[in-house]
């Protein structure tokens, strides 16, 4: 419930006729903008609820200042969330805003988010899979380096683009070294979306990579099965890129 009164106190500070009052103004708000907030709501109630409706005898039309600053200073204490006059209060902050009903206005926004947060995470899998299929086939190349193919995927100078350039100058550095194809594979799955906010996106994964390298008729196995975390930033263009991620087995794999 407190993401519900939080988005309802975000939708109020946007409305026109919110924004553009003296209370768009400020951010310090005293008791005087309160009171012309609840006048500005009560406005726009007196014309959305009739006098002679249902909804006016189970509501009213009205919300008072005090109200409202208890829900915009959050002083709200979590009993309330199961008292009727705090829901109906809610409700009239919901038909300012244009719902029907508080009801409406929780199932859009959760649907909205519920949505927003599978986009999210079907960006983030597209994403590390290039990543991961990128860092594979540079391995089918050594020695040569190209880190072209993460242009898109991952932020430039970041953590991660790092560590995969050494670990690939590495691999080039004992010269003959080769990727057997035909032996080797890799699996990401098991995708998790671990948390989200504006600017940064988590994703957990189960990854599996089977990699038979060979150099003067000689076999080098690595298989690992381990958990990693990705990190995801937006860039300027407002495009989630991967930033970091969290390997075990980071350690062993630079340093052996």
């Amino acid at each position: 419930m407190l993401d519900v009164v939080q988005q309802l106190t975000r939708e109020i500070l946007d409305h026109g006729k919110v924004r553009n009052s003296v209370l768009g103004k400020t951010n310090d708000w005293k008791n005087s903008h309160y009171e012309s907030l609840s006048e500005i709501i009560n406005e726009e109630l007196f014309e959305k609820i009739d006098i002679n409706s249902e909804a006016f005898f189970s509501l009213g039309n009205t919300i008072s200042p005090i109200t409202l600053k208890r829900i915009f200073k959050n002083q709200i204490k979590e009993s309330a969330y199961k008292d009727a006059r705090f829901l109906k209060s809610l409700e009239k902050l919901s038909i300012f805003l244009g719902y029907e009903e508080l009801n409406v206005f929780i199932a859009q926004k959760v649907s909205s988010k519920e949505n927003s947060e599978v986009d999210d995470l079907t960006e983030a899998i597209s994403l590390i899979e290039k990543a991961c299929a990128s860092e594979y086939k540079q391995m089918l190349h050594l020695p040569d380096l190209d880190l072209e193919d993460f242009d898109g995927v991952v932020c430039n100078s970041s953590p991660y683009l790092k560590r995969i350039e050494m670990y690939l100058q590495k691999l080039s550095s004992y010269g003959k070294l080769k990727l057997q194809e035909e032996l080797s594979n890799f699996e990401v799955y098991n995708y998790q979306l671990v948390s989200k906010d504006d600017n940064t996106l988590v994703v957990k994964t189960e990854e599996t990579w089977n990699l038979i390298f060979s150099a003067n008729e000689k076999f080098f196995p690595y298989q690992k099965k381990e958990e990693q975390v990705y990190f995801l930033r937006k860039n300027e263009d407002n495009n989630w890129l991967i930033w970091d991620n969290y390997n075990p087995d980071i350690d062993e794999i630079l340093n052996s």
